[in-house]
């Protein structure tokens, strides 16, 4: 698994810039590694639920001989946007609605330059 210090540092970092609430560092089979969730969510239901979208997500774009980048999913007042972030871990970012998705796609590439599952 990671390193969780290093984990904590990397969902910190994110969650510091501009027009994003919370990042979370979730394993692939839906456990809650490090970060924040969303205000009033609850931590098991909303790490479970993001990984089951990411892996729902891979499996779709598998069937059609595609790869996954990541998901995006754009609610009334924000977006959640999820990536893998390791072979082993997925990053799940909320951001401002109208926080531009490739802006939020180099930050989130950025911080993830350089970690991984050891």
């Amino acid at each position: 698994m990671v390193d969780i210090t290093k984990a904590k540092d990397l969902v910190r970092e994110i969650g510091e810039e501009d027009s994003i609430s919370s990042a979370t560092l979730v394993s692939r089979s839906g456990m809650y590694v490090a970060g924040d969730v969303p205000d009033g969510a609850h931590t098991e239901t909303f790490v479970a639920m993001a990984a089951i979208l990411l892996g729902s997500a891979e499996t779709a774009a598998t069937e059609i001989n595609e790869g996954l980048d990541s998901i995006t999913v754009n609610l009334k007042n924000s977006r959640i946007f999820i990536r893998g972030a390791t072979e082993k871990t997925l990053l799940v970012v909320c951001a401002n609605k109208d926080m531009d998705v490739d802006m939020l796609d180099d930050i989130v590439r950025k911080h993830l330059k350089g970690f991984t599952d050891e």
